[in-house]
């Protein structure tokens, strides 16, 4: 209960403000994990309209920092029989990324 009680008090202003890494200055400090869409299934690996529209959504959300989700970076892995995940092993699959 006392954990709670300080964490309603804690003051989160830096959480919201700007913050630089490396020399890019990011909105705030509001990060969104890398999460799996799932939603590149019917482009065989490829990025689509879907998937741009919910990266888009997020960080029209507020997120500071977007870190996609899981890419597949060989073939061996890309045949995979469920594999439903944005592919990287070839020049053709980076257009959309």
């Amino acid at each position: 209960m006392a954990d709670r009680k300080a964490a309603e008090k804690a003051d989160y202003k830096n959480l919201l403000s700007p913050i630089e890494i490396k020399g890019v200055e990011l909105k705030n400090r509001v990060a969104l994990a890398p999460m799996n869409t799932l939603m590149s299934l019917a482009n065989r690996g490829y990025v689509n309209e879907q998937i741009l529209t919910y990266y888009a959504a997020r960080a029209k959300g507020g997120c500071g920092l977007i870190i996609t989700e899981c890419v597949l970076g060989t073939q061996l892995a890309a045949r995979f029989p469920y594999s439903t995940n944005l592919h990287c092993y070839n020049q053709s699959f980076l257009a959309g990324l």
